[in-house]
């Protein structure tokens, strides 16, 4: 239980801090920066549930845990579209999108 827990904490901050840094060094616009953000979120969750999967016991995760979170991760970004702007903190939405795929 504990090991599950660590491992979507540790997924939660990597999928953060790929998703802000990758804004920043990719500086891709006119809206091609949202499908970029599910790529980046779901390699986010999957590679931390990867490395979690090689020094916890949990499972390691498969292709379909991949692109469950892609999917997921893209109904995260058309809430980005259907929302108001909030703020940096939007980017957590894919994320969060992507980690509820992996698990579903």
């Amino acid at each position: 239980m504990f090991a599950r827990l660590l491992t979507i904490v540790l997924q939660i901050i990597a999928t953060y801090f790929a998703a802000a840094i990758s804004f920043i060094a990719v500086p891709i616009g006119n809206g091609w920066e949202l499908p970029w953000l599910v790529i980046v979120c779901s390699l986010a969750i999957w590679g931390a549930g990867w490395a979690c999967s090689k020094f916890l016991s949990v499972s390691t995760p498969t292709r379909m845990h991949l692109m469950m979170a892609m999917v997921v991760a893209g109904i995260g970004v058309a809430i980005i579209l259907l929302t108001p702007a909030i703020g940096f903190i939007q980017i957590l939405y894919p994320g969060i999108g992507a980690l509820i795929g992996y698990y579903l």
